[in-house]
C-alpha cells in the first residue's frame, strides 16, 4: 500500500527545527563577519608595502564577501513520518490539511486532496469519518462560493470550475448570481448619490441594463442554467425597479418624469436583442411608482383649485372654448379657469408617455382619466358652494358647473385625440357632465328655496292693502316685481355666462320658478299659519293669481315648463270654495295676463 506523508506531522518538524535553523543562520553569518573585520585589519596594518602585496590580501576579502553574501545553505528536512492512505488516521488528518489548504487559498490543491479522498475506498471502520470529511467539504463549497460573491471578482469561470468538480453547480450559480446582485446594488447606489439626481435617475437605467446584458453574456458563455438566469433578472428587475421609484419624490414635474421613464425604457428595449423579453417585465415593475407620483404631482394642484375656490371673488372672465366642434363663449371665475387650464394641461401631459410600449402607455393612461375625474368631483363637490348668501354668487357658481358640464365632452375627445385612439369613450370623464348638471341645480335650488322662503311673506303682506277686487283693465302692475326683476336677471346672466345656451336657461327659469311656486303653497296651505289662504283679502288674492302668472310668461319666454297655471286653478278653486267668490273674478284669461306683461317695466 502507497505511503501518504502526514501534512501537519511535516508542519510539526518544521516547528521543530526552526530554533536550529535560526541558530545555524547566526553562527554562519558571525563566522563570515568575523573573517571581513579581521581582513580588514591586516590591510590596515600592511599600509606600507607595495600594491603588488595587496593581492593575496584582496583575494582574501573577496573570499569573504562572497562567503558573507551567500545565502544559507539549510538541510532539507526528511519526514520520516507518514501514515496509510485510507486508514482511520488519514481520515482523520484529512480536514487538518484542507482547512490548512483553504487559509492560504490554495483551491486547486485543496480539490485535487478532496478528488483524490473521493477515490479511497472506504472501510467499515471509517465509514463514519467519511462522513463527516463530506460535511467538511460542504465549508470548502462555501468559501470558494462566497470567493465568486465577491463584486471585484473578475475570474469567475475560475471558481465555477472549481465548484463543478465539487459537483456543487446549482452553488456556484447561485453564488454568482447573488455576487452580479451585489455589484449592481453598488453601481446603482453610487449614481443615486449623483451631485444631479434626475441625471442619476438616468444614469441608473443605463447601468442597471448595462449589468444585465453582460451577465446574460457571461452567464450562457460559462453554461449557467438559463432559468435561473431568466428568475435572477425577474427578482433584480423588481428591486432595482423599487430603488428607482423611491427616488421619484426627487422628480417635481411630469414633463421630467416621462423623460426619465423613456429614457429608461429605451435603455432596456436592448434586452429583447438578447433573446430574453423583459422589457414588459420592467414597465410592470416601474408602474406602481410611476403611477404614485404622477398622483402626488397632480394633488398640489388639487390644493391649488381648492385654495382658488377659498379665495374665489366670483368676478367672471371671459374664455374661449371647444363645444361640440364649435367655439363657445364662456364666463368662468378663477377656480373654475383653474380646473379647466388645470385639465388640458393633464390632457397634453398625459400624451407625453405616449410611445410603441403599448403595455406601458395602456396602463398609465386611466391614472390620468382617474386623476381629471378626480380633480372634477373635487371641485363640483365643493362644500363651499352651499355657504353663499347672494343670489348673484349662486348663480354664478351654477353657471361654472354648468359650464364644466358642457365642456366635459369635448375635453374627452381631446383627450382620445390626444391618446391617439379616437374613437375611446372616457365614460370615467364623461359620468362628470351629469354629475355636474346636478350640482349646479342643487345649489340653485337650495339657495332659491330659502330666498323665497325669507321673501314671499313681506309680499303676501303688501297683498292685503288691495282689498277691492278689480277688472282685467285695471292690472297694470305686479306686487312681486322684485322677485320677476331677479329672475328675469338670472336667466340673462345665465344666457350671458354660458355662451347663450338655451338649456341652461330653460334649467335656471324652472328651478326658480319651481322654488317660488313650492314656497308660496306651503306658506298658503300651512294650517294657522300667519298667510293661510283665507286670510288673503280678494283683491290681494286675484293680484298673487296675476303675479304668478307674470313668472309663467318668463318662464315660457325661455322656453321653460312650469306647473304654475295649474298651482293657480287649484288655489283660486280652494279660495273660491271658501270665499264664495266667482272663479272668472279671480283669474282672468291668459291674454289679460299677457297684456298685463307688456306694460310692466322689469329691466
Amino acid at each position: 500500500m502507497k505511503q501518504a506523508v502526514r501534512y501537519t506531522e511535516y508542519i510539526r518538524e518544521l516547528e521543530t527545527d526552526l530554533e536550529k535553523l535560526d541558530q545555524d543562520m547566526k553562527e554562519q553569518v558571525y563566522g563570515n563577519y568575523s573573517t571581513f573585520i579581521d581582513t580588514f585589519n591586516e590591510l590596515n596594518n600592511l599600509q606600507s608595502l607595495s600594491v603588488s602585496c595587496y593581492s593575496p590580501t584582496l583575494d582574501t576579502i573577496n573570499s569573504a564577501l562572497v562567503e558573507l553574501l551567500k545565502p544559507a545553505q539549510i538541510e532539507k528536512i526528511s519526514t520520516n513520518g507518514s501514515i496509510v492512505k485510507g486508514s482511520i488516521e488519514w481520515w482523520q488528518e484529512l480536514p487538518d490539511e484542507i482547512d490548512t489548504l483553504l487559509n492560504d487559498e490554495k483551491y486547486e490543491e485543496c480539490i485535487n486532496l478532496i478528488e483524490e479522498a473521493g477515490k479511497v475506498k472506504v472501510t467499515p471502520e471509517s465509514i463514519s469519518l467519511k462522513h463527516e470529511f463530506n460535511l467538511f467539504v460542504l465549508r470548502v463549497i462555501e468559501t470558494i462560493a462566497k470567493e465568486l460573491q465577491k463584486v471585484q471578482n473578475t475570474t469567475p469561470s475560475l471558481y465555477i470550475g472549481y465548484l463543478k468538480r465539487l459537483d456543487a453547480l446549482p452553488a456556484a450559480e447561485d453564488a454568482y448570481f447573488l455576487g452580479k446582485a451585489y455589484q449592481l446594488k453598488q453601481y446603482i447606489t453610487r449614481l443615486a448619490a449623483a451631485d444631479n439626481p434626475l441625471d442619476g435617475l438616468s444614469k441608473q437605467g443605463q447601468i442597471f441594463v448595462s449589468i444585465l446584458r453582460a451577465t446574460i453574456k457571461e452567464s450562457q458563455d460559462l453554461g449557467l442554467s438559463s432559468s435561473k438566469l431568466y428568475a435572477w433578472m425577474c427578482d433584480q428587475i423588481n428591486e432595482i425597479a423599487w430603488d428607482i421609484g423611491e427616488q421619484f419624490y426627487l422628480i417635481e414635474n411630469i414633463q421630467d418624469l416621462a423623460n426619465i421613464l423613456q429614457s429608461i425604457l429605451k435603455s432596456c428595449d436592448s434586452l429583447d436583442q438578447t433573446g430574453l423579453h423583459m422589457s414588459p417585465q420592467i414597465q410592470k415593475a416601474l408602474l406602481p411608482a410611476t403611477q404614485k407620483r404622477i398622483q402626488e404631482i397632480y394633488a398640489n394642484e388639487e390644493l391649488r383649485i381648492e385654495t382658488e375656490v377659498n379665495n374665489e371673488l366670483w368676478k367672471p372672465k371671459i374664455i374661449q372654448a371647444e363645444q361640440d366642434q364649435n367655439i363657445g363663449i364662456f364666463r368662468l371665475t378663477s377656480s373654475c379657469l383653474a380646473l379647466y387650464q388645470e385639465i388640458n394641461k393633464i390632457i397634453q401631459e398625459a400624451a407625453l408617455f405616449l410611445d410603441e410600449h403599448l403595455m406601458w402607455s395602456s396602463s398609465l393612461c386611466p391614472v390620468f382619466v382617474k386623476t381629471i375625474s378626480f380633480l372634477f368631483e373635487k371641485y363640483v363637490g365643493n362644500e363651499k358652494f352651499d355657504d353663499k348668501k347672494d343670489f348673484k354668487i349662486v348663480q354664478v357658481i351654477a353657471c361654472n358647473l354648468w359650464n364644466i358640464a358642457s365642456l366635459i365632452p369635448s375635453l374627452a375627445r381631446k383627450m382620445a385625440i390626444a391618446l391617439k385612439v379616437p374613437k375611446l369613450e372616457l365614460n370615467e370623464i364623461l359620468v362628470i357632465e351629469g354629475i355636474a348638471n346636478s350640482r349646479a341645480l342643487d345649489v340653485l335650488m337650495s339657495y332659491s328655496a330659502s330666498k323665497w322662503i325669507n321673501e314671499i311673506p313681506n309680499y303676501l303682506t303688501t297683498l292685503q292693502s288691495i282689498a277691492k277686487l278689480q277688472t282685467s283693465d285695471e292690472l297694470k302692475q305686479a306686487y312681486n316685481v322684485k322677485h320677476l326683476q331677479a329672475i328675469k336677471e338670472g336667466v340673462e346672466s345665465v344666457a350671458s355666462a354660458t355662451d347663450r345656451n338655451s338649456a341652461r336657461m330653460k334649467q335656471f327659469i324652472e328651478a326658480v320658478a319651481s322654488t317660488y311656486v313650492k314656497a308660496l303653497e306651503d306658506l298658503l296651505n300651512q294650517n294657522g299659519g300667519n298667510f293661510e289662504i283665507q286670510e288673503i283679502v280678494p283683491g290681494g288674492f286675484q293680484q298673487l293669481i296675476a303675479d304668478l302668472h307674470m313668472i309663467n310668461i318668463i318662464a315660457k319666454n325661455y322656453e321653460g315648463v312650469t306647473n304654475i297655471r295649474e298651482v293657480a286653478k287649484g288655489l283660486v278653486t280652494k279660495y273660491s270654495g271658501i270665499k264664495h267668490y266667482d272663479e272668472d273674478m279671480l283669474m282672468f284669461p291668459e291674454e289679460a295676463y299677457e297684456a298685463m306683461f307688456k306694460v310692466l317695466s322689469l329691466i
